[in-house]
């Protein structure tokens, strides 16, 4: 545990982003810091070390809705 640092984290998190999306980015840094709030509990980690990392803004794409004809057509 010792090996990783806040820089490959965030290393990690931009690699996840470059894939995806910006909220899978979010919920992979949220799923990071419970993880390491668990460790830290238990005593097997020193710092959270995903604690200090922001959220980026994720604005959300709204599903095409469809006219009445549209939907007939299709």
């Amino acid at each position: 545990m010792a090996s990783i640092t806040h820089e490959t984290v965030i290393t990690y998190l931009n690699e996840v982003l470059q894939r995806s999306s910006t909220r899978n980015r979010n919920n992979s840094r949220t799923a990071l810091a419970s993880m390491y709030k668990i460790m830290l509990a238990n005593k097997i980690v020193k710092v959270n070390i995903a604690e200090g990392i922001d959220k980026l803004k994720s604005t959300p794409q709204r599903n095409k809705t469809y006219t009445l004809k549209q939907e007939e057509k299709i």
